[in-house]
């Protein structure tokens, strides 16, 4: 993958697979528990403006 087919749309990201032993693919599966404990805490407002800040 080159930068100049990222920058023209060639290439997305998000469509490559993460190794399931990346710190990456850690990382994420830690913020997505976390995530999940902190909306079980929050009210039905405090939940929308959660999901309005992690859809940006």
């Amino acid at each position: 993958m080159k930068l100049q087919d990222l920058y023209y749309g060639n290439v997305i990201p998000c469509q490559h697979d993460v190794r399931r032993e990346s710190d990456y693919a850690k990382r994420s599966l830690e913020l997505l528990e976390m995530c999940d404990r902190l909306e079980k805490r929050l009210s039905a407002d405090d939940k929308k403006l959660l999901n309005n800040i992690t859809d940006m």
